[in-house]
Parts: C-alpha cells; structure tokens; sequence
C-alpha cells in the first residue's frame, strides 16, 4: 500500500501480540469459530453462509450492526454468543477445532491469537493472513492453517471440507511457534534495530 501511494519502499514491523493471555491447548472441541466485530468487511455473513452448507458446529463470539443479519441466516448448527468478555474468547479460542476469518486485514492480530492457543487457522488468502498463517499445502509439516482464494462461501466451504481431511496434519506446537514470531519482545528488538540501523548522526539547527 505504502510502494502503491507513495512510491517508496517500506520494511514491516509487525505489531505486537500478547500471547501469553492465550492459552496453549492441544486437545480440541468439536466446534469452528469466528470471533469479530460483525460490520460489512469482515464478511462473517460469508463464514455463515458456509457453515450452512457445511452443517458443522460454528461459534460466532462478537457484535455490530449485522447482528441481525446473521441471526436470520445462521441454522441450528450455528451458535451466537454476541459480545463476551476476554476471558470467554481466550477460551474459546483455546477449544476450537479451527478458527475462521474471511476479512482483508493488514494485519489480524486475531489469527495470532488463534495459533498461539494451538489453534489451526483457516483464512481469506489476502492481507496479513498471507504472513501470519502457514498454509498446509505449501509447508508441510510446519502448517498452521489453511488459505482459501476468493472471498464467496464456496471457496470457504472448500477450505473446511480439506481441513476436515487432512487437518490432523497440524500440529498445535507449530500453530504455537508460528505466533511466537509476534511477541512482545520481537516487535521491540526489531523495532529498536530498526531504529539504530537510521538513526541520523548529523546534528541540526
């Protein structure tokens, strides 16, 4: 974004993400789960809509102005929790057989959070979720989640139905160690680096 408006290269430091409030858990639940403030670009009526179809157990944890949409297009294996506390999202994302995002996010802290509990992630292939999550396909052993092309519920669908299969090829420790790459201390040593290595040494008036 930065090379397309202003024409100027630009080096990455992501942010930091607080791991430790996440809980690592190797044994999952048999459930899927969104957690996202429910507006228009997060495309949870998407996740929705796949589900669905899928017919597979799906938790929908956060709330915005699509609440009601969402609650006319969920089925019965759909359950909508609305807004809890942190304490219940950690949880749940510590249980969930996968986490689902289907948004365009620079970044998406979120999908961090998910593998720092152990939790495979299974994303809209576009944004930061290209940096974050390691599709399995292409990184075998070392996967963490699973990438899907195009934002329409098909192509969701098609991701679950893969995950479904071969998902028991991720490992937890893997989704765990990838999230370490986004901690607290990385973001200081490289942003401290980052600093020392432009700093300006001239004095001015």
């Amino acid at each position: 974004r930065i090379w397309r408006c202003y024409r100027r290269e630009a080096k990455v430091i992501y942010p930091p993400v607080q791991i430790e409030r996440f809980p690592y858990q190797e044994k999952k639940e048999d459930f899927y789960l969104v957690v996202s403030r429910l507006v228009s670009y997060k495309k949870v009526p998407l996740i929705v809509e796949a589900f669905n179809q899928l017919g597979l157990p799906l938790v929908v944890i956060g709330d915005g102005p699509q609440m009601a949409l969402i609650r006319q297009l969920a089925k019965d294996n759909i359950q909508i929790l609305g807004a809890v506390s942190d304490r219940i999202v950690a949880e749940y994302m510590s249980k969930a057989k996968a986490f689902i995002y289907a948004a365009c996010e620079d970044f998406g802290i979120a999908l961090v959070e998910a593998q720092a509990c152990g939790t495979p992630v299974i994303a809209f292939a576009a944004g930061g979720a290209l940096e974050t999550v390691r599709d399995l396909r292409e990184n075998s052993p070392q996967g963490t989640g699973l990438l899907f092309g195009e934002q329409n519920p098909q192509s969701l669908v098609a991701a679950v139905k893969y995950f479904v299969d071969q998902g028991d090829r991720i490992a937890p420790e893997s989704c765990r160690q990838q999230a370490n790459k986004f901690t607290p201390e990385v973001f200081r040593n490289a942003y401290s680096l980052f600093i020392e290595e432009h700093s300006i040494s001239k004095n001015y008036c």
